[in-house]
């Protein structure tokens, strides 16, 4: 007698549940079918920017999930995303969006963080205006200069965990110091932080913290080695040491507070800096290769030849010396060489920042969130709700409206539509699935492409003006460290590119078998129409005996389908966006599971390294050569000469760099 009770309390629910999917929503706001209780968390879990993709598709610009008692209301018109990113706090709030982060990963109580969250951004973007960003360049060079060279002795890398550690160790000492790590080991340190990074996006859920044993032993022993090095004055003169004594916080709060500017400067940068050098590397982008070495070239040649002029030719006897004698040592670049890198890594026009912005935009984080302040937040849609551009989605769209209005859809009436948002309710961006939209950006979104127009369709001071679009945020709570990621990553590429060759082993183990993007998308369209079709095939839509029947069936079917992710599995869900940016599919599959952060890669990808090539520098020399081959006391001739003898006669095909020849 109780299971009989149970089992019908529980059906009673589930039909509840089912029912409240099948009226309209009271707030306008397409709602998604999901699980009794649980909602969409599952296949959210389960599929990602997958999942948000194909309700979008379904379910037009605006849509609604249940993400336990939480609802969660995702925009993707232009209009209602400038409204996100820019509306005043009274009306949509980013502080309790960044709670869930800032207490149960960092451990920063709200009370105290809430109240210095404005002062901490102020005073990060103060201590990185560009215009002290020069000298931590010059840090990062020098910094730099032993990974490669240690890239060089090994002669094959795995991609991924080079570039780990080449952002976290030049970037951390920049803005930590050198004592920090010299005292608790690099190695060690980013060991640590990797555990901690990759359990960060479970950190942040519901799902208790006892459970989540390596997370919560990483997160200590960091706490651990930041109020160590505190005590003994290790960030001394940094640049975390100017923020911790001027941000205003408690200094018990100081090891936290370490922890979220650590995490900060280094999880986005790590998984940018590997697609920026891997996209690179692919044989389709040659000539974006040879254009950044191409620009590097000529302003390294303008530069040597102002300052070659005005050097004393009785000190070209002992450059040439210096040169000879460094024949045999790592490869460093001069004063000269390191100034034009750093001028065209913090020039937003030049070729190597837009190829680093066109990465951030293909690689993008997957969900950007705010809450609702205001009582009752009136958003209006000026485009149709749901997608008309395909017949197959178009279908899809007429059986759902089938099955829950038993009308057409009038995509007419849908040309403008109001939606009211409760307050508490959370607001979502996907800037992932946004970068790939034709309407923000018109050329071919799917394709690197450095040479696009920025962003469009958003009102000015949205978001930066460039390419990289919704990467770095917008509005007051933009990332306060945009400027040294950028010129860091864009640094670093010209450094790797220049400095030592890269040739791609093999290709992606997830190379496959799947259509090209555009096609695939279409494909995944049409998967929950046909869904659908399946589940009411043999019934009569609007036969009075079979109208029941065929309404609970669909529900359940589209239960199945949104509520536990069961459309084709995430695996092939992922096929789709294994395209962007990468349409041959040489390049591993981005993760799509991570919400939060740019995507990380799933699998590894090696390359054989070895000394950049000497013939190409040599014949990038040639215009220099000539023009100063009638003045043999030159400095650039003799050093030429001893380049060329050594090529010729000491038989090495390893010679000096296009900076050291010169």
């Amino acid at each position: 007698m109780i299971l009989l009770i149970i089992v019908n309390t529980c059906l009673l629910l589930a039909g509840l549940w089912l029912w409240k999917y099948i009226s309209q929503s009271s707030t306008g706001v397409p709602v998604v079918p999901g699980l009794p209780l649980l909602g969409n968390t599952i296949a959210l879990g389960r599929g990602g920017v997958a999942f948000i993709t194909q309700c979008r598709q379904q379910f037009g610009n605006a849509f609604s999930l249940r993400l336990l008692n939480q609802r969660m209301v995702f925009i993707f018109d232009p209009s209602l995303i400038t409204l996100f990113l820019k509306a005043p706090e009274s009306t949509i709030s980013f502080k309790p969006a960044v709670e869930q982060f800032t207490e149960r990963v960092y451990g920063l109580p709200s009370a105290e963080f809430f109240s210095l969250h404005e002062q901490l951004l102020t005073t990060l973007r103060q201590l990185l205006t560009p215009d002290k960003l020069e000298v931590m360049a010059k840090q990062l060079i020098q910094y730099a200069q032993p990974q490669l060279d240690d890239w060089k002795q090994q002669g094959r890398v795995e991609l991924w965990s080079a570039c780990q550690s080449l952002v976290f160790s030049c970037a951390g000492q920049v803005l930590f110091g050198k004592q920090f790590f010299q005292r608790h080991g690099l190695e060690e340190v980013l060991k640590t932080f990797l555990t901690f990074e990759e359990n960060f996006e479970v950190a942040a859920s519901p799902i208790p913290h006892l459970l989540l044993f390596q997370f919560r032993a990483a997160r200590a022993k960091l706490l651990l080695m930041f109020a160590e090095s505190i005590s003994q004055g290790d960030f001394q003169g940094s640049v975390v040491e100017k923020l911790l004594t001027g941000c205003g916080m408690s200094p018990k709060y100081w090891p936290n507070l370490l922890l979220a500017v650590l995490w900060a400067s280094q999880a986005n940068s790590m998984p940018a800096q590997f697609w920026s050098l891997a996209m690179l590397l692919l044989a389709e982008q040659a000539a974006s290769r040879q254009q950044i070495l191409q620009d590097l070239q000529q302003a390294v040649q303008q530069q040597h030849k102002s300052t070659t002029a005005d050097q004393d030719s009785s000190n070209s006897t002992q450059q040439r010396q210096q040169q000879a004698d460094r024949n045999a040592e790592p490869i460093q670049i001069d004063a000269d060489t390191a100034a034009v890198m750093i001028r065209l890594a913090m020039d937003k026009r030049s070729y190597v920042s837009r190829c680093v912005s066109e990465v951030i935009r293909l690689r993008s984080h997957s969900i950007a969130v705010r809450f609702v302040a205001a009582d009752d937040l009136t958003l209006t849609i000026k485009q149709p709700a749901v997608p008309h551009d395909s017949k197959t989605n178009l279908d899809a769209v007429r059986i759902i409206s089938a099955v829950s209005n038993m009308t057409e859809l009038n995509h007419k009436q849908q040309q403008q539509r109001t939606m009211q948002i409760p307050r508490g309710s959370i607001l979502a961006i996907c800037p992932f699935e946004s970068h790939h939209d034709a309407k923000l950006y018109p050329d071919e979104p799917w394709v690197f492409n450095p040479d696009r127009a920025g962003i469009q369709g958003l009102e000015p001071g949205t978001v930066v003006p460039g390419i990289a679009g919704l990467g770095f945020g917008g509005g007051f709570w933009r990332c306060p460290g945009r400027f040294f990621a950028e010129m860091e990553l864009a640094l670093f590429v010209q450094l790797v590119l220049h400095q030592v060759h890269l040739a791609p082993e093999t290709v992606a183990d997830s190379r496959g078998h799947s259509e090209s993007g555009p096609s695939a998308a279409s494909t995944q369209q049409s998967q929950l129409a046909d869904a659908c079709t399946r589940s009411t095939a043999g019934f009569n839509w609007f036969s009075p005996a079979s109208i029941l029947p065929v309404r609970w069936l669909c529900r359940a079917r589209e239960v199945a389908v949104f509520g536990a992710g069961c459309f084709g599995g995430s695996q092939q869900q992922a096929q789709t966006w294994c395209h962007s940016g990468d349409l041959e599919r040489w390049l591993p599959q981005p993760n799509l599971l991570r919400l939060v952060g740019l995507k990380v890669p799933l699998g590894s990808w090696w390359v054989n390294v070895s000394n950049s090539s000497c013939v190409p520098d040599l014949l990038r020399l040639a215009p220099l050569v000539i023009s100063t081959f009638s003045d043999r006391r030159s400095v650039t001739w003799r050093i030429y000469v001893v380049a060329l003898a050594q090529l010729l006669l000491l038989g090495r095909w390893r010679c000096w760099p296009v900076e050291r020849v010169l």
